[in-house]
């Protein structure tokens, strides 16, 4: 690891020339920007119109595609974080889309939306008939409601059904509605309703087929099919699986999107299963546009198909409004990513493109090994498991199932693999299949984690304080020169440690945990991630600051967050070719412009308004001279600090008006040595070295 604060004169001379700062996003290139992925979203609808696809999406509003689903844009709107649950393409070229505020129309593509007369209500199914009368229901009310006049107005039918599924129209007076209490229909407009299909199951969706008949299916995948206006209704076949969705295609084909798609060609009576669209879990739309079949899946996006279902590919880049509960590095240049709630993804490209691995549920920790073999552990209190792949994330075996919960497993350079369990500590020396409790010095200890350094010490954090072993947990010592509350946050490729402590420092190891020195004192929040890159630039993530950077060894850090768009942030990873990436909550996944050791990242470019010069005389004693230039009035502050990042003294903090500054700094209380001064402007922020020989 470089040491900018090396004793060598010439190099402490030479690194007086290098300074660390943070540079306004308006001025410079940003340090981050958002990758297209992971495609991991919940997407309900779609419409086609002209060149474009509509898609509606959980949480994520509305994205839009004008290339055939290639390519996704958010659309920034009132929707952007919202859920848009149905969209609908009405004869006069404007958009309905349903959301859990009742229905809003787009006479611009989507781009900007007005709120109709329908409010305070879940809107998860529209249709519109043969006159342009449009209708829509809720799975959670028990109301169809009608509008004559393009969704500017709208007046409830009363029908006293709950939870519509699907509503389809035949005619101008025949409405069939798929419920959680069966299927109703009406022949008068929705004036009167009858129950056709009792209640013995759900029923998730109706269609009309190309023969004018109706099809439903049902929850657990049994489908039926009436040739009679919808008053009887035949069980014709069932999937056996669990089914949302029913599409009739236009040369007359049946899909039904369950886990996968299923393809009927002789009007339900048999069903092929088609490509499982790389475990992307339940399918929960299916659309056809020219040449090409869409299905939009719980968790895992946009899948595409060119030949009519036989294959599907992911067509998700570009959606990217997933919640990033964990990244981890594999083998060949892979990190992993999951989503919450959707499941597992990888890159290869350090984020650039994002493929679907498996719909997971939320796990508890991950993990990859040396030699390629990935763990996770996932269940509550009640019940926890150890799952295992040993094809890079695709299929997964469940190698333990215990009844108390797993916190974490974590994996040694020996592919020796640890878990939590119970808070006690197991250990399995053969890949997962056999475990084994390692007991630390009593049966009462209280394992909290586990964590290693690249060459095989075990530090375990107890509720009495840190134990290691160097012999692969035969043998363990009680770490007795900790600072108070101490947690290790981050150990680095050179085996460094740095942690906090109850009273806010940062503190760093360079002898396994031996003894400790502060270095920092921060603000007290907690580091919620930790990453290092081949040259020993530091990073961290800090609860309620955001992204840290340090060149010397955590004795200084400056925060790198322009790009980030104020967004929450859960993790950050740095990839094998030195590109961080960070996992946020809700906007998918972020990567640095450039790489973290290169020149564009560590030093950007400051306007030329804006000016910290370095001291004079420099090395001074005991009296320096500090000229500044900003560009703009506002609040300023220039301080002094020492090695350990302790702040010594203020000489400037208040309201400045715009031009040349000049500061003279006395010395003469202080001993000789390095440090700092510290010129903050706005968002502006520029460090440089002093040093004091007396």
């Amino acid at each position: 690891m470089k040491n900018i604060f090396s004793s060598n004169p010439i190099v402490i001379l030479t690194s007086i020339l290098l300074c660390c700062f943070q540079s306004n996003s308006s001025f410079a290139q940003n340090y981050w920007e958002r990758t297209p992925g992971p495609g991991t979203v919940i997407v309900y609808d779609f419409i086609f119109k002209d060149d474009f696809v509509l898609i509606g999406t959980w949480l994520g509003g509305m994205y839009k595609s004008t290339d055939a689903g290639e390519t996704w844009n958010h659309l920034e709107n009132e929707f952007s974080n919202k859920s848009v649950y149905s969209l609908e393409l009405l004869p006069n070229g404007n958009i309905l889309a349903g959301s859990g505020n009742g229905i809003h129309f787009s006479s611009d593509n989507g781009e900007t939306w007005t709120q109709s007369s329908l409010t305070d209500f879940l809107v998860s199914t529209i249709t519109l008939d043969d006159a342009g009368s449009i209708y829509v229901g809720s799975v959670y009310e028990n109301n169809i409601y009608r509008s004559n006049d393009y969704g500017v107005n709208w007046t409830a039918l009363n029908s006293d059904i709950w939870g519509i599924r699907s509503i389809v129209t035949k005619d101008i007076n025949l409405i069939v509605v798929a419920s959680d209490a069966g299927i109703y229909r009406s022949s008068d407009t929705g004036a009167t309703w009858q129950n056709v299909l009792p209640p013995n199951q759900s029923i998730n969706d109706l269609t009309l087929i190309h023969n004018g008949n109706f099809a439903a299916i049902s929850n657990f995948g049994d489908f039926y099919i009436s040739s009679d206006e919808g008053m009887n209704w035949d069980s014709i076949s069932t999937i056996n699986n669990s089914a949302r969705i029913i599409f009739s295609s236009s040369n007359g084909d049946i899909y039904l999107g369950s886990y996968g798609v299923y393809r009927s060609t002789n009007e339900g009576i048999s069903w092929t299963k088609l490509n499982f669209l790389q475990s992307s879990g339940m399918v929960r739309s299916i659309a056809e546009n020219n040449n090409f079949f869409f299905a939009g899946t719980y968790f895992s996006g946009v899948f595409r198909s060119v030949d009519s279902g036989n294959n599907w590919s992911q067509s998700s880049s570009g959606i990217n409004n997933s919640t990033i509960s964990t990244m981890e590095k594999g083998l060949i240049n892979k990190v992993y990513a999951i989503s919450v709630p959707a499941g597992l993804s990888v890159t290869s490209d350090n984020g650039e493109n994002w493929s679907i691995l498996n719909t997971m549920g939320p796990v508890t920790s991950f993990t990859a090994s040396p030699n390629g073999t990935i763990f996770a552990s996932s269940g509550g209190s009640l019940m926890g498991v150890i799952l295992r792949s040993i094809d890079s994330g695709t299929y997964w075996d469940i190698i333990l199932q215990v009844d108390s919960a797993i916190t974490q497993v974590n994996v040694n350079f020996d592919n020796s693999v640890y878990a939590i369990i119970n808070h006690k500590l197991f250990k399995s020396s053969n890949n997962g299949n056999d475990w084994f409790e390692i007991q630390l010095t009593s049966p009462a200890e209280f394992i909290k984690s586990v964590t290693f350094n690249n060459i095989g010490y075990i530090f375990c954090e107890t509720g009495t304080g840190y134990f290691r072993s160097s012999d692969n947990g035969g043998n363990w010592e009680y770490l007795v020169s900790t600072p108070e509350g101490i947690v290790i946050f981050g150990i680095t490729k050179t085996n460094e440690m740095y942690a906090t402590a109850s009273d806010s420092n940062f503190y760093r190891s360079t002898d396994f945990g031996n003894s400790w020195n502060s270095i920092y004192k921060s603000n007290g929040n907690a580091v919620k991630s930790f990453a290092d890159d081949s040259e020993g630039n530091l990073f961290i993530l800090l609860s309620g600051t955001g992204v840290l950077r340090s060149a010397d060894n955590g004795i200084i850090w400056e925060e790198i967050n322009s790009g980030l768009d104020n967004v929450s942030l859960n993790n950050l990873i740095i990839t094998d070719n030195d590109y961080i990436l960070a996992g946020t909550s809700g906007e998918g996944v972020y990567k640095s412009v450039n790489k973290t050791t290169s020149l564009e990242n560590s030093f950007a470019e400051l306007p030329a308004s804006f000016l910290l010069e370095q001291n004079y005389p420099n090395p001074f004693n005991p009296t320096t001279n500090i000229r500044f230039k900003i560009a703009e009035s506002g609040y300023v502050s220039l301080k002094i600090f020492d090695v350990l990042g302790n702040e010594i003294e203020t000489l400037i903090s208040g309201e400045k008006p715009s031009g040349d500054y000049e500061v003279k700094f006395d010395g003469r209380s202080l001993s000789s040595g390095i440090y700092f001064y510290q010129l903050r402007s706005g968002e502006i922020i520029q460090t440089k070295k002093m040093i004091l020989i007396r």
